[in-house]
């Protein structure tokens, strides 16, 4: 299994939204006030601490997983797998972690962060690109899949 983790420098944005939601809290203390800021809050927390973005290569699937995303590609419908380098660690507005559609030609995107990832392209044109954490695990991840695929295929 091969897994990226929100980086540390973004587990510090809990803390500096608790602030200026505290003070909302205190001025405006309603209970809908109070249950947004802790939803908001408790988003952040698990998005900051708990978020991933994994690959799991078996012997018949690969699994892709990201938050709120997730994916079962079949071994034998990967017709591609390449470590892919972007210009840009993101491109959505937001830096949502997971941005796109795999039947696009861009395909789907699932990221925490990075420039570096594996692009896997399949049989029926969809395409998805994962940015783990490492260029070791990109390498680590292209072989597994490569290898799970050419098992399969003999």
């Amino acid at each position: 299994m091969f897994e990226a983790r929100t980086p540390i420098e973004f587990r510090v944005i809990p803390f500096v939204i608790l602030m200026p939601s505290l003070v909302a809290v205190l001025v405006e203390p309603v209970w809908w006030v109070i249950a947004l800021v802790a939803g908001l809050l408790a988003l952040l927390v698990w998005a900051a601490f708990a978020a991933r973005v994994s690959v799991r290569v078996g012997a018949r699937n690969v699994d892709i997983a990201g938050p709120f995303y997730r994916r079962s590609i079949p071994v034998d419908e990967i017709a591609e797998v390449s470590l892919h380098r972007e210009s840009v660690a993101d491109h959505s507005l937001i830096q949502w972690p997971v941005a796109g559609l795999a039947s696009s030609p861009v395909g789907v995107r699932i990221g925490l962060g990075g420039m570096l990832g594996v692009r896997m392209r399949t049989t029926g044109g969809e395409t998805y690109k994962v940015f783990l954490g490492t260029t070791s695990d990109g390498e680590a991840c292209v072989a597994a899949v490569a290898a799970a695929s050419a098992v399969q295929a003999s």
